[in-house]
């Protein structure tokens, strides 16, 4: 195995996105370790718009701790069948702003790129970090 990092974002919205098969795909011919990562901007914005509702809150952090477990126990899995070490992450936040940060401390990223006119709740990830970094 090799000191290289390739950190996969895998978004919340979506149970499953071709670019995180290609990062493990990557991490498997570099020899490599994958850490996948999870953004759940949803969830802090929520909290910053109704942090003092302690009820909304519960049910909130409930379903996306669900949708995160759910993506986590894939993400595992897939690291067995390519047989690469890695790790899981959870950021709570913008995805471009923590792609950038974690990025940071990873060789590679692969984030996957927004069709033209789609609109996600994640919006452009990619075009947002890259051009986050380089400002």
């Amino acid at each position: 195995m090799t000191g290289i990092d390739v950190l996969v974002h895998v978004k919340a919205s979506k149970d499953w996105t071709e670019s995180v098969n290609v990062g493990l795909q990557l991490a498997q011919r570099l020899e490599a370790r994958a850490h996948g990562l999870i953004t759940l901007g949803e969830l802090a914005r929520t909290r910053a718009l109704l942090g003092k509702n302690v009820e909304i809150m519960a049910e909130r952090e409930k379903m996306w701790e669900s949708v995160s477990g759910r993506a986590e126990t894939r993400f595992r899995e897939s690291l067995k069948s390519h047989g690469v070490e890695g790790t899981w992450l959870v950021g709570e936040g913008h995805a471009s702003e923590l792609l950038c940060l974690m990025g940071r401390l990873h060789d590679l990223v692969v984030v996957e790129q927004t069709d033209p006119g789609v609109d996600e709740i994640d919006f452009d990830p990619a075009e947002e970090a890259i051009a986050a970094r380089w400002v």
